[in-house]
């Protein structure tokens, strides 16, 4: 999965913030702004790394750290792999501590690959090295990971039966007329917070992850939740990447935030419905707003 991610982003790019003497690799710029002595990347080690995308207006759009705790590329043979990827070239000479950006022009990218890029003119993709590991470091790595993953799914499950008591008390009040002035609104969803977060609202823009719990507002049955595959969901605020409600729902909630959203139809999958939602379902969301970035 993580080479499958990789590939997928070594052709795109960071807008400096800082000026330095322009550098070339493979006909790409780059610029290399934080360079250590440290151990660099020998083939046959994996090279544990952050990635940020950023277009040309500095806007992120894509982050790894919304995803997992790092991503991972294993550098291979120097005999067995021409250059293809700038990114894993660029990944070759750094060392760890080291942070590189390459600028990727767009119209380099294959014509079908460019629409969702809107005007962009240039991608800019950040590269962070983490650290640097042998076989036996990985793997001692990636069962902790696999550990902590566990528990943390574990975890999520043991909390479904609580949040489906949530929403229900909360459909049921809102029925009943009980919930007052704890109901609210913004930009037409009607919403209830059970925990107060901290810090900033949610703006378009901000990747979040969270937790959900989801029924029908008409007889309150489940549809889909989260928390029974013990996994939070991420997405991009205002891109459309979810339903209309979702995007301005959680402009209602700060990190740590739990919440009830009640959601039209308009603003959910409108009157044809999809899978197993009714044609004109208003939706109830249970919410946990884990992370903002």
């Amino acid at each position: 999965m993580y080479k499958n991610v990789f590939y997928g982003l070594c052709v795109l790019l960071f807008v400096a913030c800082q000026q330095e003497e322009e550098k070339e690799i493979m006909g790409y710029k780059y610029e290399h702004p934080v360079q250590t002595d440290a151990v660099k990347p020998q083939p046959g080690e994996y090279v544990l790394y952050h990635y940020y995308l950023r277009d040309d207006k500095g806007e992120i759009l894509e982050a790894s750290k919304t995803r997992q705790p790092f991503s991972t590329f294993r550098i291979p043979p120097a005999d067995a792999y021409p250059k293809k990827a700038a990114l894993i070239e660029l990944m070759k000479i750094m060392s760890v501590g080291d942070s590189a950006r390459l600028y990727y022009p767009i119209d380099s990218l294959p014509e079908g690959g460019r629409d969702r890029f809107g005007d962009t003119k240039q991608l800019v993709y950040e590269l962070v090295i983490q650290d640097v590991q042998n076989d036996q470091e990985f793997a001692a790595t990636k069962n902790e990971m696999q550990q902590e993953q566990s528990e943390q799914a574990e975890a999520a499950k043991g909390q479904e039966t609580a949040a489906a008591a949530t929403v229900q008390q909360a459909l049921n009040d809102y029925k009943s007329g009980n919930l007052g002035d704890q109901l609210q609104e913004i930009n037409g969803v009607e919403y209830v917070i059970h925990q107060e977060g901290s810090g900033d609202k949610v703006q378009d823009g901000d990747n979040i992850t969270a937790h959900y719990y989801g029924v029908l507002k008409e007889d309150g049955s489940m549809f889909d939740n989260s928390f029974s595959r013990g996994q939070p969901f991420t997405f991009k605020v205002g891109q459309g990447q979810v339903i209309q409600g979702w995007d301005q729902g959680f402009k209602a909630l700060s990190p740590g935030a739990k919440a009830t959203l009640f959601i039209p139809y308009n603003m959910a999958y409108g009157e044809q419905g999809r899978g197993g939602i009714p044609a004109k379902a208003d939706l109830v969301f249970y919410v946990e707003l884990l992370e903002v970035n």
